[in-house]
């Protein structure tokens, strides 16, 4: 008689990593063990990795050139953008990295070079004395908050868009001549890590460009016209004055039968702010909410 042991019972279709029984009483669907994969709908799949976008890890940092060291000495003073200073976020000069470590007022950072700088968290402003090394040298600021949104701006030629990215503050795109991220225009924006910026491409303002449409489900709903971030007026009536029913921001944006389509939108109403609507949508005409005769959403 033979003496295995087996299970006699259901195992369902989408067991996946199971470590509350000993390896023989694994049904046929389940692991012991996984490493790099998980199971989805009854099917094992790798589980995806990372890999730098360059030769250092600030390839693949958004950042903001915020000035040029002296022509001599290479000391460097200035404010950097934003509201938020915080321990985390960096500076480069060249091949000279500078870590906040630290809050205060102001307070020393962390070099990977001979200079040294401080960071005041309370105001944002940073200095660097001592570096001979890096004269007239680039300076940038990497801002350290979680990336809200990835998106490409279909304004290049096919499978050569522009690739934009939003932190909580600024915008950004790759440039794929130097492999690094670059501030994009001087919009700045007032969410936190949960307003997510949801994107769409729909046709300009200019007949030969498309504009790229974001909303984050806080700030103004505003448009990218190759460089320029523009935070249009939405009516929604043709009343005097217009500002009295306006769409302040929406959830979600999208293109659909040659209109522009907003979905769950927080509006202004006869002058009363931060009305919320979830199952609202508006759209605009076919010609677009900037058309000349646009009479709203």
């Amino acid at each position: 008689m033979a003496k295995d042991r087996f299970l006699i019972g259901y195992a369902d279709n989408n067991s996946g990593l199971q470590t509350n029984l000993r390896p023989w009483l694994l049904p046929d669907n389940a692991f012991a063990r996984l490493e790099n994969a998980y199971v989805f709908r009854g099917r094992v799949k790798k589980r995806f990795g990372s890999t730098l976008m360059g030769e250092t890890q600030l390839n693949s940092r958004v950042r903001i050139n915020i000035g040029t060291t002296a022509a001599v000495s290479g000391n460097f003073t200035a404010t950097v953008p934003g509201s938020i200073f915080k321990e985390g976020q960096m500076f480069s000069i060249g091949s000279t990295i500078f870590t906040v470590y630290q809050t205060g007022t102001p307070a020393a950072m962390l070099s990977t070079g001979t200079a040294t700088g401080t960071y005041d968290t309370t105001t944002g402003q940073v200095v660097i004395t001592g570096n001979t090394e890096n004269p007239t040298t680039a300076v940038y600021f990497y801002p350290a908050e979680p990336i809200m949104g990835i998106t490409q701006y279909e304004k290049l030629a096919v499978n050569n868009e522009l690739t934009v990215a939003f932190d909580t503050q600024f915008s950004y795109y790759f440039d794929v001549t130097t492999n690094y991220w670059e501030q994009l225009g001087l919009a700045t924006w007032s969410g936190n890590n949960t307003n997510y910026f949801w994107c769409t491409n729909y046709y300009g303002s200019t007949a030969n460009i498309n504009d790229l449409w974001v909303t984050n489900n806080k700030d103004a709903i505003s448009y990218l016209n190759d460089t320029t971030w523009t935070s249009p007026l939405l009516t929604t009536a043709t009343t005097t004055p217009a500002t009295t029913n306006i769409v302040e921001t929406a959830r979600i944006i999208l293109p659909f039968k040659n209109r522009l389509v907003l979905l769950n939108t927080k509006e202004t109403v006869k002058n009363v702010t931060g009305v919320l609507y979830p199952n609202r949508c508006r759209y605009c005409g076919t010609d677009g909410p900037l058309a000349v005769d646009a009479v709203g959403m």
